[in-house]
């Protein structure tokens, strides 16, 4: 399938730039230095025979627990969100949470770190994560991610055609890093999927309903001219105002959006009904169909501001980790 049916040389240059974002790494991390210092520590021990002994232990100790390299984005490795690296914020958010919600601290010491702070996102554009929502709603994560993955082949530019297209303009490290990515992954476009009616979409598991709202939403990005540049300088109600006018899109798709793609910090997703049984939960106070409502919820969040997307991320955890 040739690079022209359907993708931008505007679109391309998006996509190389969220790529080669995806590939960043902090290499000064807090976690990086205590081994660094470990391993030093070990060096300095005398040279003698009990002690040669103990180094070795220790180097094997070291090695055990150090995570394997990789030239792919890993769990828990920091990510560069607004010049600042993740573990940072996250360290500051702790700051704040430990005098204004002690009980959270608890919690936060049983869970693993929140994913889109140090995993970063699976999808390559606003547009391909939006598409995701719209196709996982009110279905199981393995159904949800069967049927995006048959969309995305049957629907999409396969990545190697977008990969010759951007080699010429990119240096050697670049282009040895977009070689390593997934041969048979696919890159989803407004372009790629204006060319096909309802009917065509449904034939990978779709709805027609959700076959017409990602029609929808291709038809927007597509005469709006939206590129993920737009989305960074804007509020979150901003990208909400804008957002919620597209047929299929509600307010809890677009916090998912803020949060996990955008990597937005402080977002509270009232609509969610774990996020509100949580809640209910920590705080001690009754869940009914009708409370807590969006506002209370929105005052009891307060304390976490501006992290509220962390302290989120800890209430859904809470299932499985309290």
């Amino acid at each position: 399938m040739a690079i022209t049916r359907g993708l931008s040389k505007s679109a391309i240059n998006s996509f190389t730039d969220i790529e080669v974002q995806k590939i960043v790494r902090v290499k000064d991390s807090k976690v990086t230095k205590n081994k660094a210092g470990q391993k030093k520590k070990n060096r300095d021990i005398i040279d003698t025979k009990d002690n040669k002994e103990k180094k070795s232990v220790k180097s094997k100790k070291t090695q055990q627990n150090s995570p394997k390299s990789s030239k792919h984005v890993l769990q828990n490795s920091p990510l560069i969100i607004d010049g600042v690296s993740s573990d940072v914020l996250f360290e500051n958010a702790l700051k704040i949470f430990s005098k204004s919600d002690p009980k959270i601290i608890e919690l936060i010491g049983k869970c693993p770190k929140p994913k889109f702070l140090f995993a970063g996102s699976t999808e390559r554009s606003a547009f391909e994560s939006l598409a995701k929502s719209i196709v996982s709603q009110q279905l199981s994560r393995s159904s949800a991610q069967s049927i995006y993955t048959r969309f995305k082949i049957k629907f999409g530019i396969p990545l190697e055609d977008v990969k010759k297209e951007s080699l010429g303009k990119k240096d050697s490290n670049e282009r040895e890093i977009f070689l390593n990515q997934n041969e048979m992954d696919f890159f989803i476009t407004p372009e790629s999927i204006l060319s096909h009616e309802p009917e065509d979409l449904k034939t990978v598991g779709l709805s027609f309903r959700k076959a017409e709202y990602i029609i929808s939403l291709a038809n927007y990005f597509k005469s709006n001219n939206l590129k993920d540049d737009d989305f960074h300088p804007m509020t979150n109600d901003e990208i909400s105002e804008r957002l919620v006018k597209i047929k299929g899109i509600g307010q809890w798709t677009i916090d998912m959006f803020l949060m996990f793609y955008l990597n937005r910090l402080d977002v509270i997703p009232t609509l969610d009904l774990e996020i509100k049984k949580a809640m209910c939960r920590h705080f001690n106070i009754s869940f009914t169909k009708k409370s807590p409502t969006h506002q209370e919820l929105v005052e009891l969040s307060t304390r976490w501001i501006p992290y509220r997307s962390i302290a989120s991320w800890y209430m859904w955890s809470m299932r499985d980790h309290a």
